[in-house]
């Protein structure tokens, strides 16, 4: 919620001393949903979930259970990587949805309190200024981020 507050304050700033207050519907709607959400999901998925898989997969190499999987005949990338990678490419985007929510109210609340934008304004503007495919654009990002995010800590 915090980085669509930042946005719309800052751009609220600007976009007052030009008049043009009304895009700052625009500018946190494009910004967050296509670019901001993704990436700032990708980047707290990264830092707990891929850690841990990365520090699991760690252990398990200095206990020589990779080892055993291997010996066993069972690839340890198809038994402990990809049901992980799987399971990122089908949250991710749920997690980019809940981003781009908690930015967008956050950006809802600098706009009232910097331009004094109301909130139903703010919502129906919203879908005019995103149109659909920016949305699955960023759907879409957070799921390559996901497969990213696991092939890159489940790498050993």
């Amino acid at each position: 919620a915090l980085i669509g507050l930042v946005v719309s304050y800052l751009s609220s700033i600007e976009l007052r001393a030009y008049g043009a207050q009304s895009f700052i519907v625009d500018i946190v709607g494009l910004g967050v949903v296509r670019e901001l959400g993704p990436m700032l999901a990708a980047i707290l998925v990264a830092g707990r979930s891929g850690s841990s898989m990365t520090a699991q997969l760690g252990v398990m190499r200095l206990t020589q259970e990779l080892d055993a999987l291997t010996a066993m005949g069972i690839s340890p990338t198809v038994r402990l990587v990809l049901p992980k990678v799987l399971a990122l490419l089908i949250t991710m985007p749920l997690l980019v949805v809940w981003t781009d929510a908690l930015a967008l109210a956050g950006g809802m609340v600098a706009a009232k309190a910097q331009l004094g934008l109301g909130f139903l304004y703010f919502l129906g503007a919203l879908p005019g200024a995103v149109p659909l495919v920016n949305l699955w654009i960023g759907l879409g990002k957070g799921a390559v981020f996901g497969v990213l995010v696991g092939l890159t800590a489940g790498h050993f």
